[in-house]
């Protein structure tokens, strides 16, 4: 009985234990703002700016590292030192990632994704037209891949064992061997492919193409278009929610955010989100939506089951990419 009883009380602490730990979680929004060069720190349950980090010139996007707890964010000024890794507790800056190839002109963007297991960061640049692939136990550049013209984003479809390169314009989409490290084959569109979303299982492609308005659903087995549904003008980036059936376009020249059901393949609302919409990202449990608008220096929080802007946090001038993060 009294083995029992000891059992019952460690079970209790660990609860405990446990519940605190859950409860001291906390959830942030790291934003990037290119023409200040630094990068926002967003306490989401405060509402708040709590840091502004000093970064290179011209951060151009973010990827968020949990187990190690560190950023990597990149730059489009004229410097080999493009990538910096900074730790997201005490906000000073670890280590400059050296790129094998050296940026001549502060022009164009760089663009940044983990794999899964987070063993390598994929970096593009679409200055230069090329795809770097780094190493994380180290950060050196292991592979170049050269791309078409203007690559804008890289998405990663593990169930596919393969990412996704839109480029604007020759209307193409690289498939990237996740294996090889190596280009095995192209998909196009007749338009300005601009992001690409994968559904978990990997067997559905959401394009958006930025000069004809429009999501392009794609079976990805055969490439074969299963429906085109228009949205607002110059589609951005897409975002599908955790469970897979909800879709998030930011449209940045119609100032709004779409939402497509995917079960039905059709538009379910469109929420106005501010002025210019660069990015979006998602909270953990899908609840809250975050748009980050270019032109209007503000985050805005929209809830996904009203559709609504919940509120708006005030930010420095031209916020970019955002990334969500919670440790």
């Amino acid at each position: 009985m009294r083995f029992i009883k000891k059992r019952y009380i460690s079970f209790l602490i660990l609860l405990s234990l446990c519940l605190v730990e859950y409860a001291q979680a906390k959830e942030y929004l790291y934003v990037t703002h290119e023409r200040r060069d630094i990068v926002s720190v967003i306490d989401i349950k405060e509402k708040k700016v709590i840091k502004k980090i000093h970064v290179g010139k011209g951060p151009t996007d973010i990827a968020f590292y949990p187990e190690k707890k560190l950023i990597a964010v990149s730059h489009k000024g004229e410097s080999s030192e493009f990538i910096w890794l900074i730790d997201s507790t005490t906000y000073k800056s670890k280590q400059k990632t050296m790129s094998a190839i050296t940026r001549h002109r502060e022009r164009g963007s760089s663009h940044l994704q983990f794999n899964d297991n987070y063993t390598r960061l994929y970096a593009i640049d679409d200055e230069n037209n090329h795809l770097e692939i780094f190493d994380t136990k180290d950060w050196k550049p292991i592979k170049k891949v050269d791309l078409d013209l203007k690559p804008m984003a890289i998405t990663l479809s593990p169930a596919n064992k393969e990412a996704y390169i839109t480029t604007l314009y020759k209307g193409s989409i690289h498939i990237l061997d996740l294996e090889s490290n190596a280009i095995k084959g192209n998909i196009v569109i007749d338009g300005a492919p601009a992001d690409v979303a994968v559904s978990k299982d990997g067997k559905t492609l959401y394009i958006s193409d930025i000069v004809n308005s429009k999501i392009i659903i794609m079976e990805w087995s055969t490439k074969k278009i299963l429906k085109n549904i228009v949205v607002g003008n110059r589609p951005k980036r897409l975002l599908l929610n955790p469970d897979g059936k909800t879709l998030y376009v930011a449209n940045y020249y119609s100032n709004s955010i779409t939402v497509i059901d995917t079960e039905r393949m059709e538009a379910a609302a469109v929420i106005p989100s501010g002025i210019l919409p660069f990015d979006i990202a998602l909270s953990k449990d899908g609840r809250w939506l975050f748009s980050s608008n270019y032109d209007e220096s503000s985050i805005s929080i929209i809830d996904t089951k009203t559709n609504k802007v919940a509120e708006k946090i005030l930010v420095e001038i031209y916020p970019s990419r955002i990334e969500f993060a919670s440790f």
